[in-house]
């Protein structure tokens, strides 16, 4: 799965702010964009109101070490 984010055109009646999408894809079927994913369609929009739309890189999550206390603690 990739993360796409649409950027809407800013029409005077219309000011969408972007979005992102989770899809294996997207193609182009005029007058429509459609997004998919392994069940399928997952959302449809309107060519006419997209400006552009751009991979979003998937940031890896970094892992932190995990930090344990010692099993047995020295008696004082």
């Amino acid at each position: 799965m990739s993360v796409f984010r649409i950027v809407y055109r800013q029409l005077e009646a219309d000011r969408r702010p972007p979005e992102d999408v989770e899809a294996v894809e997207f193609v182009q079927m005029e007058p429509w964009i459609v997004f998919l994913d392994p069940a399928g369609t997952c959302l449809t929009v309107r060519t006419e109101h997209v400006e552009h739309i751009e991979r979003v890189p998937l940031m890896l999550p970094v892992p932190q070490p995990e930090t344990s206390l010692p099993s047995d603690l020295p008696l004082g």
